[in-house]
């Protein structure tokens, strides 16, 4: 391609890049299957939850380097909502963006994988930037969560199941538990839970396993005062986003 000097091409994506962090194999060793008690304490439904993999390439067309990964972003998630062929994945919105230091013909792909090893390939269908909500779309049917009914009260026991620090290996499911806390002056919820990166996008439920907030920030001074869309916000996402494809995804 002309006008492309490779070493050049190759450092500006370097210098843009951020750091790679946790990367997954996934070249053909026997995966272990998961065992998913109906009698776990906890209540996080284990088969909606999701590992997240969003990875940055060259583009195919840069000689000796096209389709080479250069940088990650891993996050958590939880299938959401059943749709024609296939299932949409709630993550938080940040996971799927591309950050603005990124050269603008980066190539996103995106990647979920069940706790038992099972890769699916995902598209976005809609991103919300205020309430940091994603919808990436499986071509596969899993099972999906519920939403509450109605907000927890302060003090009630929360729970969350995923992936923090990006650590996820076939067979792995990492569980938590909290209380919910209230919601800021931007009416976003807020959880004494203890989460760090990786952890967003994973889906907080209530005692009955009903989704009740999404992970999107934590505060850095403390780990357990953690921030995400509140229920009324992700009914809000889902009612707005229906009709989202991802031919021509969504943007709200």
């Amino acid at each position: 391609m002309g006008g492309y000097n490779v070493k050049d091409y190759i450092f500006k994506f370097l210098f843009c890049a951020i750091a790679i962090s946790f990367l997954v194999s996934c070249c053909g060793a026997k995966v272990p299957k998961i065992t998913v008690s109906h009698y776990a304490d906890h209540p996080v439904q284990q088969e909606s939850a999701f590992f997240i993999l969003h990875e940055f390439l060259i583009p195919e067309d840069i000689p000796e380097v096209g389709g080479e990964t250069f940088a990650v972003v891993s996050g958590s998630g939880g299938a959401i909502r059943s749709v024609s062929g296939g299932t949409e994945i709630i993550t938080a919105g940040h996971v799927c963006d591309t950050p603005e230091n990124m050269p603008p013909d980066t190539v996103n792909k995106f990647s979920v994988f069940d706790p038992s090893g099972t890769r699916y390939n995902a598209e976005i269908t809609a991103i919300h930037n205020r309430f940091d909500l994603c919808l990436l779309r499986i071509d596969h049917k899993v099972p999906t969560l519920k939403l509450a009914k109605r907000d927890p009260a302060r003090g009630d026991k929360i729970f969350f199941a995923g992936y923090p620090a990006g650590i996820y290996q076939p067979g792995f499911l990492h569980f938590f538990d909290g209380y919910f806390a209230g919601k800021d002056s931007s009416l976003n919820s807020v959880f004494n839970l203890a989460v760090t990166g990786g952890s967003s996008g994973g889906v907080v439920v209530d005692r009955r396993g009903n989704v009740v907030g999404i992970i999107s920030a934590v505060l850095s001074e403390f780990h357990h005062i953690t921030f995400g869309a509140s229920r009324d916000q992700i009914e809000s996402f889902l009612d707005n986003t229906s009709d989202c494809e991802t031919t021509n995804p969504c943007r709200i």
